[in-house]
């Protein structure tokens, strides 16, 4: 593919015609969201995502709505529509089901949430589903970023209760300091929705010990899985373990594969970075019905626009390979700041592989895709269809450092880190809710694909059937008020009122592989 950084008229004179507002937004492209991703992948997912979880829980406006209860006595809950993009996660179409107790002002704060990814207008059709608990003691604070909380986050397919992301998070203080661990369970299919669930999947463990007001250390295990190797107990076909250091400017780290062979320790910012998208599983690619591509199709389109960090243009065509891969040359790029090496080569000595440092003048740099394709992007192949271009899976690269800024750090041993067993697997009751009291899209309703930004007043009775709003999950409709199992179907005209629960198969009496020795961790 010839890369050309003119810019063409030809090109720029092209029209089009998609309209995403006449798609129904039950459609993928108006369902489909994003999630940020790492470049340094086996490092930063030690550190966890509790700021970003943390961050969720408090946008439920949990004070207003906390200790609820029903006439009889039994836990109530109540419904928010949140905006997860502004706390780092996917934006979910569907509202949660809140639940938050604490028993007395010493007692841990306890929040439990749960959403139905539906269809959009079918309850009926839920195809996923999230549950989430919250149990915390102490806040997190400057000194100690972590808190002492668990938190339990369980992400999978209904109605076969296939696993798509299991993290559980503890921290607790020990002698002074903050121990904290996690485990991670990742399907392909969440990275890659092009793959099967259970084609492949990746787990992370992690221990850090951080020292409140300074920094600290810790060990991150990664583990995967694919071409046939079953998580828990099957030999991963990837290991590598991961020891850093760090303070509060940068971090120290060191991969180690499972042969005990280490590579060059890296200092990286733990403020600095930038981004970029994958081009084999970053985008989703629509057609003019708002649905995904199917297959491998090959589409060549005609695209023109900037190339990041380069200050070039490409102008001429690319290639749509799936509904989320873009085929498109690799370009060596500092891993500082993005900056090309020499135009639109690949890195000298490694030829187009990806995730390979190389160290050149000093810096160090890998193999980048050419360009980002901005998010809303639209596009032709020669017989004019068109197709519109998202962008899901970005990635976040914190930005390389010369290892002097990291002189004072030095890298302690491995750490022992958690295995499969300290997954902790939810099964949540539903509480009776009522109305949407809680939408952090208000004011911005575009981006509320279900409610338009809309959210009713607790204590208000909105459609005059005699229950207010905290209590009637349907305000608007003085038929309905309660449906304990979120099927759509009013309680009173439903033949059968349970909801669904998660069946997960745990693996407890599964023994977690581990193919080399302690000794070739550090």
């Amino acid at each position: 593919m010839k890369k050309i950084f003119i810019t063409l008229i030809f090109f720029s004179q092209i029209t089009f015609s998609y309209d995403l507002n006449s798609i129904s937004k039950q459609k993928p492209v108006w369902q489909n969201f994003p999630i940020d991703l790492n470049h340094q992948v086996s490092l930063i997912v030690g550190f966890g995502n509790v700021n970003s979880y943390l961050c969720l829980f408090n946008s439920t406006e949990y004070k207003d709505f906390s200790n609820l209860k029903n006439s009889d006595g039994s836990s109530m809950g109540y419904m928010a529509k949140l905006d997860e993009n502004s706390c780092g996660q996917v934006n979910i179409v569907m509202p949660w089901a809140i639940k938050s107790e604490q028993a007395t002002t010493d007692a841990p704060l306890v929040i439990e949430m749960k959403n139905d990814q539906c269809i959009l207008g079918n309850l009926n059709n839920c195809i996923t589903g999230i549950e989430a608990k919250l149990s915390l003691t102490k806040q997190d604070s400057v000194s100690n970023p972590y808190g002492v909380l668990t938190f339990d986050y369980n992400y999978g397919t209904r109605p076969n209760s296939e696993p798509l992301y299991l993290a559980t998070y503890e921290s607790k203080e020990v002698d002074a300091k903050v121990e904290f661990k996690s485990a991670i369970f990742v399907d392909s299919n969440l990275i890659n929705p092009t793959n099967n669930v259970g084609l492949a999947s990746e787990f992370y463990s992690s221990t850090i010990i951080h020292t409140p007001d300074s920094g600290g250390e810790g060990t991150v295990t990664t583990l995967n899985f694919y071409g046939g190797a079953n998580f828990p107990d099957d030999t991963p076909n990837f290991i590598r373990t991961t020891n850093f250091v760090y303070n509060a400017d940068n971090i120290l780290y060191r991969d180690i594969n499972q042969a005990g062979n280490a590579t060059d320790d890296r200092c990286i910012s733990r403020k600095d970075k930038w981004n970029y998208v994958p081009s084999w599983f970053g985008y989703g690619i629509y057609d003019a019905n708002g649905d995904r591509l199917e297959g491998n199709p090959n589409i060549v389109v005609n695209y023109s626009g900037p190339v990041a960090t380069s200050g070039g243009t490409f102008s001429g065509t690319i290639i749509l390979t799936s509904a989320s891969s873009i085929a498109m040359d690799y370009v060596c790029k500092k891993v500082k700041d993005g900056t090309h090496y020499n135009g639109t080569d690949s890195c000298p000595g490694i030829g187009n592989a990806l995730h390979t440092p190389v160290t050149l003048n000093g810096e160090v740099y890998e193999n980048f895709p050419l360009m980002d394709i901005p998010d809303g992007t639209v596009v032709k192949d020669s017989s004019d269809n068109e197709y519109y271009i998202r962008v899901l899976r970005p990635r976040t690269v914190y930005a390389e450092a010369p290892l002097s800024e990291c002189a004072s750090m030095n890298i302690g041993l491995a750490k022992d880190t958690p295995n499969h067993t300290f997954l902790n697997y939810l099964e949540l009751d539903y509480p009776r809710v009522g109305a949407v009291l809680v939408n952090r899209l208000a004011n911005n309703p575009t981006k509320d694909v279900a409610f338009n930004g809309q959210k009713w007043i607790a204590t208000e009775d909105s459609d005059g059937d005699g229950v207010i709003n905290s209590l009637d999950l349907r305000p608007l409709d003085p038929n309905k008020n309660t449906d304990v199992d979120f099927d759509g179907i009013e309680d009173s005209e439903d033949d059968n009122i349970s909801a669904f629960k998660f069946n997960w198969v745990k693996h407890l009496e599964k023994t977690m592989f581990s193919a080399y020795e302690k000794n070739k961790q550090n």
